[in-house]
């Protein structure tokens, strides 16, 4: 049986997890864009 306090640190590490990933996603999203001003001004 999985106890709350188990349940809880889940959840925590769960969310924890997820605001990682949202972060290193807009960081990607932010170098994807930085690439593609490059490229435009290289053209």
């Amino acid at each position: 049986m999985i106890t709350l306090e188990r349940l809880f640190l889940l959840s925590l590490e769960n969310a924890i997890f997820l605001e990682k990933y949202k972060g290193n996603f807009k960081l990607m999203n932010l170098d994807f864009k930085i690439k593609n001003l490059l490229l435009i001004c290289l053209i």
